[in-house]
């Protein structure tokens, strides 16, 4: 008799830790679910348009990757306002004299800099907030 009872009471705990563990399960599979590489800028809607503009990955080129000496950055669809390279360290190592246009294509040599990851932030007129990527220096 006192068996089953021991049993009982083990089955009731295991019955209110599964109670308390599928929320917490559920999150982890929806946070799972998320992609981890995209990075998106969001810019408020304009009054005369209800859409969001969103600079996704595929928006920005950023080759090669790894760079060796020279990174070719491309943005086809925007303007570029400002572009920032940062090294591994997090130091300012180029900054965009000028805009650049639609579809142009900036080349900067990276050949003096040391190995790392660099961290590239690019402003694309209209959008507020800049889309971040990131680069290998061999």
């Amino acid at each position: 008799m006192q068996q089953k009872l021991r049993g009982e009471v083990l089955l009731s705990k295991r019955k209110n830790i599964m109670k308390r563990l599928i929320p917490i399960v559920v999150v982890l599979v929806a946070l799972a679910a998320l992609p981890l590489t995209s990075r998106y800028a969001v810019a408020a809607p304009r009054s005369d348009s209800a859409s969001v503009q969103i600079i996704a990955d595929e928006d920005v080129r950023l080759f090669p990757n790894p760079v060796e000496s020279e990174l070719n950055v491309l943005c086809e669809k925007y303007d570029i306002e400002r572009l920032m390279i940062f090294n591994p360290t997090g130091e300012l190592v180029f900054n965009s004299p000028m805009p650049i246009s639609q579809g142009s294509r900036i080349t900067i040599n990276l050949s003096s800099r040391p190995t790392g990851y660099y961290t590239i932030k690019v402003w694309a007129k209209g959008i507020k907030q800049p889309f971040t990527g990131r680069v290998f220096k061999i």
